[in-house]
């Protein structure tokens, strides 16, 4: 019984630590519409990138979490938090127009309307913040260190492949490894090879570590286009090489 008391207590604890003061219909809310910024971002990072299949992925992530902020815009009065929600609705309805005209477009790798779209999108997404006018609600925390920021990435990504890979769900596993896969190639372009810590990396280190894990995800990537078994475990090692060189507390499990 004792044992079962403190359970609960440091369930209720880390409840409480992971929301503070946000009522959880608001956290959930607030959570999906971060989640539609990163797919925007993550969006024109693949174009930038002429990697149109990957954009193509994360323009249909873009389109699932839009999908989901509706029922939680509607338990937001509970948490006595009001919005417009006739402008919130319609907001949303048009950012799903311009998103499926984007992902069309990027399919077909029509550059001109992919850069007339792009800022379409955008201005529905400030449309939206300005409307609002809520900061606590729209707050999104910004990485001062790319490296850091790049390295999450890849952390939740492929954790979100190995549960997904775990549920046999292997098309989307794939899609969120390639999305992982992004972030190593991003990472060449971070200068100074400096970690959250501040400890400075080894520049040919560093770079031989990139190297090392992208030819896992590649090889990774090869099971998955073959139908072979998928084992994510190979990927953690090479990964936490790159992570631990400066942020031990980072590393993948």
């Amino acid at each position: 019984m004792k044992k079962t008391l403190i359970i609960l207590c440091l369930v209720a604890f880390f409840a409480t630590m992971a929301f503070g003061k946000e009522p959880l219909s608001a956290y959930r809310f607030k959570h999906y519409m971060h989640e539609i910024f990163k797919n925007y971002r993550n969006t024109n990072i693949s174009i930038d990138m002429h990697d149109y299949d990957l954009a193509e992925v994360h323009t249909r992530h873009f389109l699932e979490n839009i999908s989901k902020i509706p029922d939680f815009a509607k338990e937001l009065p509970a948490d006595g938090v009001k919005l417009d929600d006739a402008f919130l609705f319609a907001t949303l309805d048009r950012l799903r127009t311009d998103v499926s005209e984007l992902r069309k477009a990027v399919k077909a790798k029509d550059a001109g309307k992919i850069k007339k779209l792009q800022p379409e999108v955008l201005r529905s997404c400030i449309g939206c913040h300005t409307e609002a006018n809520l900061k606590w609600l729209f707050r999104l925390p910004m990485s001062k260190n790319l490296f850091e920021e790049y390295m999450h990435e890849i952390l939740d990504n492929v954790t979100m492949a190995e549960q997904l890979v775990a549920s046999n769900d292997m098309d989307e596993a794939e899609d969120y490894v390639k999305i992982a896969n992004q972030y190593l190639t991003l990472l060449k372009k971070v200068t100074p090879y400096e970690g959250p810590s501040g400890v400075l990396l080894e520049r040919k280190r560093y770079l031989n570590e990139l190297r090392a894990a992208e030819g896992f995800v590649l090889l990774i990537l090869e099971d998955f286009k073959e139908k072979k078994p998928v084992d994510l475990t190979a990927l953690k090692k090479p990964l936490n090489n790159v992570c631990v060189a400066c942020h031990e507390p980072v590393m993948i499990k």
